[in-house]
């Protein structure tokens, strides 16, 4: 009798162990498979893609081709691989006015424009004031300028070359702050409330994948987005409606610049010799122009 109570708790316990063994095993395989998704996930190109756009693709066109004409869905399936695969998207009219500016670049120094925004006239020539200016000045040599083509009133093709305005001066390198000339236009296309002294500008979501897709959703779907725990309010872009209702049935020329993505070089106080900042790289920059006067 005492055998086979001995047996019978031996059998329980075998048991028990078992159905643990079983638990922990099914356990690990699916933290196993949760681990594998997340790491596939971060490698998708297509995770920030808004559904119903997934299979809208760019494509380069050759140089005897003239611009391709969009609508500004596709502009937007277009966009929100611009932090992924790092190129610029910039949206203009017709006079050459911004309308908007996505670039990971870009908004780095957004992000931190207060800096600039704030040196003193003793400042003019430091290091932040070179950095800021040199790259401003690159961006606005690089994106000075697009062709569209437009059919006249006898039904031939002509080209036709459009100015961006970057700034309301184009003075460049003088001991005034002209960089500042920006200001009013980056508190119209990253316009923010709240934070710090109020500004009315910044990129509180750069260098940041998701809280970039939250920015085009506000921008493009309409509203406003909290980041920073709801310290700063970004405004998006369309207003309530959002871009896509704002530019609905609307036709944009798209153009393709390759620009050299060099800020330059400096000399070594030491040797005098010139030393590279960043490395000279080809950057490909979009530039859609609505067709609309």
């Amino acid at each position: 009798m005492e055998d086979n109570l001995s047996n019978a708790l031996l059998m329980a316990a075998a048991m028990i162990v078992f159905i643990i063994a079983v638990t922990v095993t099914f356990s690990l395989m699916s933290l196993t498979k949760a681990t594998s998704d997340t790491v596939l996930y971060s490698y998708d190109d297509t995770k920030y893609y808004v559904e119903g756009f997934e299979d809208i693709a760019y494509t380069l066109p050759n140089e005897n081709e003239l611009n391709r004409i969009v609508d500004i869905e596709e502009i937007m399936a277009t966009t929100y691989r611009y932090i992924k695969e790092n190129f610029g998207v910039t949206i203009i009219n017709k006079k050459g006015d911004i309308l908007a500016r996505f670039d990971s670049e870009t908004e780095g120094y957004v992000s931190r424009w207060p800096i600039y925004d704030n040196l003193k006239s003793n400042q003019v020539g430091s290091t932040d004031h070179q950095n800021v200016t040199r790259f401003y000045e690159n961006l606005i040599h690089n994106l000075k300028s697009v062709d569209i083509y437009e059919e006249n009133s006898s039904g031939e093709i002509q080209k036709k070359t459009i100015e961006l305005k970057w700034l309301k001066t184009t003075t460049l390198g003088s001991d005034e702050f002209e960089y500042k000339n920006l200001k009013s236009l980056w508190e119209t296309i990253y316009k923010q409330t709240g934070g710090a002294n109020n500004i009315k500008y910044g990129a509180p979501f750069s260098g940041r994948p998701f809280q970039i897709a939250k920015r085009l959703n506000a921008d493009f779907g309409g509203g406003d987005v909290p980041f920073n725990n709801g310290y700063v309010t970004y405004n998006g872009l369309g207003g309530n409606d959002g871009l896509l209702e704002k530019y609905k049935d609307k036709n944009f020329q798209e153009v393709f610049i390759f620009v050299s993505d060099n800020s330059g070089t400096e000399t070594d106080e030491e040797t005098g010799d010139s030393v590279i900042i960043k490395a000279n790289t080809t950057k490909l920059e979009i530039i859609y122009v609505l067709m609309e006067d």
